[in-house]
C-alpha cells in the first residue's frame, strides 16, 4: 500500500520496486521530483522508523569506536613492526603511498579547464531533526 503512495503510476503493470535497502530501491526514490513543502505530515509509524534508524546510528558509532579501540590495542602492541602473527591470524600494518589529484590547486591555477571538466550534480539529502 505504502509503496503504491510513493510510486503512483498510471501504468497498471508497473510494480514499485520492493522498499529496502537495495540499489534498485534508492535508484527508484532518488528519480522522485522533490517538492518543497513542510505541509506533509506522516502517520504516526514514521517516527518509530525514525527512532529505530537513530538507534541504529548510535550503535554503528557505538561499534566503530569499539572496533578502532580494538584496532589501536593491537597497533599498540605491533609497536614499529610492519607483520605479526597469531596462532590463527597474519596481521599486517604497513605503511601505504598514495596520490591524489589537488582539486583546490588545479582549479586556482587552470579555472578554465576545471570548468570544462566539471559537471554538476544533484542528490537529495535526508536531515531528520527532533521537532
Amino acid at each position: 500500500m505504502l509503496r503504491k503512495l510513493i510510486f503512483p503510476r498510471p501504468d497498471p503493470d508497473f510494480s514499485p520496486p520492493q522498499m529496502d535497502g537495495s540499489k534498485s530501491f534508492v535508484r527508484a526514490i532518488h528519480e522522485l521530483p522533490a517538492i518543497n513543502s513542510d505541509k506533509l505530515f506522516l502517520p504516526q509509524n514514521v517516527s518509530e522508523i525514525v527512532e529505530e534508524r537513530n538507534a541504529l546510528s548510535d550503535q554503528i558509532k557505538q561499534l566503530t569506536q569499539t572496533k578502532n579501540e580494538k584496532e589501536n590495542q593491537i597497533k599498540a602492541m605491533m609497536k614499529e613492526s610492519e607483520t605479526a602473527r597469531t596462532d590463527k591470524y597474519v596481521i599486517t600494518w604497513k605503511s601505504v603511498v598514495s596520490k591524489r589529484f589537488d582539486t583546490k590547486k588545479f582549479k586556482s591555477d587552470h579555472m578554465d579547464l576545471y570548468k570544462a571538466y566539471t559537471k554538476e550534480t544533484s542528490a537529495r539529502r535526508l536531515t531528520i531533526k527532533e521537532a
